[in-house]
């Protein structure tokens, strides 16, 4: 495998204390080809910084590229529940027998290099006063925010513990998600510049390496904060090559990318059509 190629994302922009334009990324899992696409196109659209929230490893086949790649960025990052079992910060924790069997697999093969790192990220993080990064949610990195009921929560505590803050920036679904206090969920569009203003937000910018949706994307965000926009992105990545590099290493080829059963497709379609009918009434 060829080192990594990522380096220092600009730094602020000339003339401003503080970054304005960051690149979001999240639920890397060990997936090279995934995240350097992901990179590649915040480096073309132009960041200051670069936000990970957690996940790098675990499913993927390249923890410690990804590991690399992350620590060489300068990303700010949050520990997520993968990389913190793989270090044992994250006792009696809940995966599935198949993630379980890769997150062994890691422990074997991950360096004392990346180790140290993933031992270091905090569970937390505060980007200037209006930003704060945390993996599943601020209370606890296995907790699943998909609910508005759930996001709302998650923003009314952000509130009480940071009053500044307006954005709280979530991984761990593995789902693109923008919901606003008063705007509730909203529409994602790739590569629709969606208005964040007036209103405190939680954001998703859905997985880069396991995006568990029918096609396999890449995905990732960009928010840019003199403009209060997000910009979210679907992108393709080579599959195949993460595929073939986990059948040899011995492990099962599927880990790289698991399509929704048609049974959990439907209950998100039905989940998101009465989400949908429930804000027509409140809007009647």
């Amino acid at each position: 495998m060829q080192p990594p190629v990522c380096g220092h994302f600009g730094g602020a922009q000339p003339g401003s204390e503080v970054p304005l334009r960051y690149g979001i990324i999240s639920d890397i899992h060990g997936n090279l080809p995934a995240l350097r696409v992901a990179l590649a196109e915040l480096r073309h659209q132009g960041i200051d910084e670069l936000l990970c929230t957690g996940d790098l490893i675990g499913y993927g086949p390249w923890p410690n590229e990804c590991v690399a790649e992350i620590a060489e960025a300068g990303a700010v990052c949050v520990a997520g529940n993968h990389d913190l079992i793989v270090v044992d910060r994250l006792p009696n924790a809940r995966l599935s027998n198949h993630a379980r069997f890769i997150l062994e697999w890691t422990r074997t093969v991950l360096d004392p290099g990346a180790a140290a790192y993933l031992g270091t990220l905090p569970l937390q993080a505060n980007v200037e006063p209006e930003l704060r990064l945390a993996h599943g949610s601020l209370e606890d990195p296995e907790r699943y925010i998909f609910r508005d009921e759930d996001a709302a929560q998650q923003l009314a505590l952000l509130g009480e513990l940071v009053p500044a803050a307006q954005t709280l920036l979530l991984g761990h679904t593995h789902k693109a998600m923008a919901y606003g206090m008063r705007t509730r969920e909203l529409r994602i569009i790739p590569r629709a510049p969606m208005s964040l203003a007036g209103d405190r937000h939680l954001l998703n910018p859905g997985s880069v390496g396991q995006s568990r949706e029918r096609r396999p994307w890449a995905r990732m965000a960009l928010l840019d904060l003199e403009d209060r926009q997000m910009t979210f992105f679907a992108l393709d990545y080579d599959l195949d090559l993460c595929r073939k590099e986990l059948i040899r290493h011995g492990l099962p080829p599927g880990a790289c990318h698991a399509p929704p059963s048609p049974v959990s497709m439907g209950r998100r379609l039905i989940s998101r059509l009465g989400r949908r009918a429930l804000r027509s009434v409140r809007g009647s």
